[in-house]
């Protein structure tokens, strides 16, 4: 049989499932023989009987279950785990790398206390204990006083740490900006929709990637690409760079970020002149189709997308032919894409009726609550960091007295470093419980060490994308390796000492009541079998159309000739995040398109280069309103014009001689806007100008 187009990207995507589309695993598997000899950190390889421990990851884009191979009791390597519904057998470069990150030079050791001349001091647990007690008895009653930030948004700890701020009078905490938190705005506020958006891929015969790096880091990534090479769904990625995903995908749209949502838009005018929504019962519908044929014309939207009226023509019609579509919207950095991208994008899904459809958009119910205190879900992610923040240095009166940060590096993964450092930077007292020492550690005044994913009891309750409600449980796999401690087991004893009443006796019992609550077996969770359930619940509350969405579409794609060129942030996984650093197994997968020299590479198209004078090699300076990077220009056809192709990942401060001095970090181009109509913070589409060094 002759290999054509299709045959070979359904091969190579088969061959990738897990990798992160990259070398990784084969030089991983090279590089784990030697690595003892190499680093005198690493303990030396144990000899003993070998077994095989599930897990549950948590260093990448989502959570998804593992088999750590052990031997003597020690974790040696990081396999799939064929029978977990997220993993399907797949991993990716940071989860192969997570045995590795146990001996970390940056894993803190103990508690520690920032002394009167900045430097920390090893201290005991109990005195640990203590000081943060007292912290928290200044704060307690008072309204606002006490704020904390969470960096992983499917595990149970949040319940407690959300329950014990409600307890305290507090309701500022916040997730981190993801696509998590912009969906729940978009979609339960703004379109009144209910529980949350799942997407079926693997029952999908054609997945429209929106702006979504859906093989690399939106959503449930590593089954995203199992379902990509068992299933072979055709793949159509619009965006600014042929990022993993564009790569392996049949058709690429060039398109910049500020446009996405006008050609979803652009693609409802012809889907309503199909007359296909005409049958839908939503609210709002007939509305939203005077508004679309008014103001998404084809030569409109042409001018908004830099697309062709034809070429938009044939996109809608791909759609309308294919059995089960499906459209997933998101950001190219996996944080601050706009509502209107989304909304549009889930407009997209509604008209071509593929709520709760097999291979379509689902609609999952929350969480079981356990706690009394604890807000549902939705409106946990649908809370806005950077609003708060914004609001907070406007009425600086408003400080909380004491910021805890849960396995969070806001100090690294946020934009907008002014306003960090007039907001949270101005925090009397700061408290990271954290595995290593990473930018946001390093500002704090207590540091209270958890244990990693591999040393603690953990769960998941359905990470972002999920096709169906999921939850997921995981035993230690080996002893601390640091002097830590879980963090709701600490908050539950604190608030003992302080006179609350947590409402359960330990964290190991929060979680058999939510497991018990769902009807999941806990013996099946803990033995690495993930519990699934594909109830949907139907969006009666639905809605379309509101006064908040014309003023969200007014937003129009601009150019500036003070920034005429548009960020394309890409999200390579392998690069590390801001809660791992780079693996130093990972440092063997970066290229020259990414760093050369210790200076971070980026690439343009050469029109782009041509128009700024630009050339291969040239050393330059990207500036945005709110921050700068240095860079290497690199020639690439695979960026359209216009825009710049920048890779995440690097500019660390701090952890290890793995991570720092590293190029620079590109979230600092981000420019915040307040967007019209949502209100949401947002910085996908930010502009920048290129000055030669």
């Amino acid at each position: 049989m002759a290999l054509d187009r299709r045959s070979f990207l359904m091969f190579v995507a088969g061959g990738a499932v897990g990798t992160g589309l990259t070398p990784f695993p084969w030089k991983l598997t090279d590089d784990i023989s030697i690595w003892t000899q190499n680093w005198p950190w690493i303990p030396s390889v144990p000899k003993g009987q070998v077994q095989s421990k599930p897990s549950l990851v948590k260093m990448g884009a989502s959570p998804y279950g593992i088999r750590v191979n052990t031997v003597g009791g020690r974790p040696i390597t990081a396999v799939g785990n064929p029978d977990h519904p997220l993993s399907l057998g797949g991993i990716d470069p940071l989860a192969a790398c997570s045995v590795q990150m146990l001996y970390s030079p940056a894993r803190i050791q103990s508690p520690l206390k920032k002394t009167s001349q900045g430097t920390f001091t090893a201290i005991s647990w109990e005195e640990g204990e203590r000081i943060l007690q007292q912290q928290l008895a200044a704060s307690k009653g008072r309204s606002q006083a006490l704020a904390c930030i969470s960096g992983d948004e499917t595990g149970s700890t949040n319940d407690v740490l959300a329950d014990f701020l409600g307890q305290m009078g507090s309701d500022a905490f916040f997730h981190l900006p993801s696509e998590a938190t912009a969906y729940s705005r978009t979609w339960n506020d703004i379109m009144a929709g209910e529980g949350n958006v799942g997407f079926d891929l693997e029952g999908s015969d054609l997945v429209f990637c929106l702006g979504a790096d859906a093989l690399e880091s939106w959503g449930t990534a590593v089954r995203n690409q199992a379902a990509f090479g068992r299933n072979g769904f055709r793949l159509f990625f619009a965006g600014p760079v042929q990022n993993n995903t564009a790569a392996m995908a049949e058709r690429w749209i060039p398109v910049q970020e500020d446009g996405l949502g006008h050609l979803a838009l652009g693609l409802a005018y012809h889907i309503f002149l199909s007359g296909r929504p005409e049958r839908l019962k939503v609210r709002g519908l007939s509305r939203f189709k005077r508004f679309v044929l008014d103001h998404a014309k084809p030569e409109k939207t042409a001018k908004q997308t830099g697309l062709s009226e034809s070429e938009i023509r044939t996109l809608a019609r791909e759609l309308l032919q294919a059995d089960r579509p499906v459209v997933l919207p998101g950001s190219l950095a996996g944080q601050g894409a706009s509502a209107f991208t989304i909304f549009a994008g889930l407009c997209l899904n509604v008209l071509l009726d593929r709520i709760n459809a097999k291979g379509g958009m689902q609609c999952i119910p929350n969480p079981p609550k356990v706690l009394e205190n604890t807000p549902n879900r939705p409106e946990l992610l649908s809370r806005d960091l950077l609003g708060y923040l914004q609001d907070l240095q406007q009425e600086p009166d408003r400080l909380p007295d004491l910021l805890l940060l849960s396995e969070a590096n806001p100090f690294y993964e946020l934009p907008h470093k002014e306003l960090l450092e007039g907001t949270l930077g101005k925090i009397p007292f700061k408290v990271s419980f954290s595995q290593y020492m990473d930018e946001s550690a390093a500002r704090c005044d207590l540091i209270l060490p958890a244990p990693t994913f591999l040393e603690r009891l953990d769960d998941a309750f359905t990470p972002f994308g999920s096709p169906k409600a999921n939850y997921s449980l995981a035993q230690p796999v080996t002893r601390p390796v640091a002097d830590s401690k879980p963090t709701a087991d600490i908050l539950l004893g604190v608030a003992r000492k302080l006179g609350l009443t947590p409402g359960v006796a330990s964290y190991k019992a929060l979680l058999q009541t939510k497991a018990e609550l769902l009807g999941a077996d806990w013996q099946q969770l803990i033995a690495g079998k993930a519990w699934t359930d594909a109830t949907t619940t139907y969006p009666f509350s639905l809605r379309l159309w509101n006064g908040a969405i014309e003023k969200m579409c007014s937003r129009e794609p601009r150019s500036s000739s003070e920034y005429p060129i548009q960020l394309a942030p890409q999200n390579d996984l392998k690069n590390g995040t801001p809660r791992t650093g780079i693996p130093p197994f990972g440092l063997n997968t970066i290229t020259e398109q990414e760093l050369q020299d210790g200076r971070l590479s980026v690439r343009l198209n050469p029109k782009t280069a041509k128009k700024q004078g630009l050339r291969e090699g040239t050393r330059v300076k990207l500036l945005s309103k709110d921050g700068e990077c240095q860079a290497r220009i690199r020639l690439d056809e695979s960026v359209m014009p216009g825009a710049v192709a920048a890779p995440l990942g690097f500019g660390h401060t701090h952890w290890d001689e793995f991570s720092r001095t590293k190029g620079d970090n590109v979230t600092r181009l981000f420019t915040v806007y307040t967007e019209p109509g949502s209100a949401l913070r947002a910085w996908s589409g930010s502009r920048l100008q290129i000055q030669k060094i």
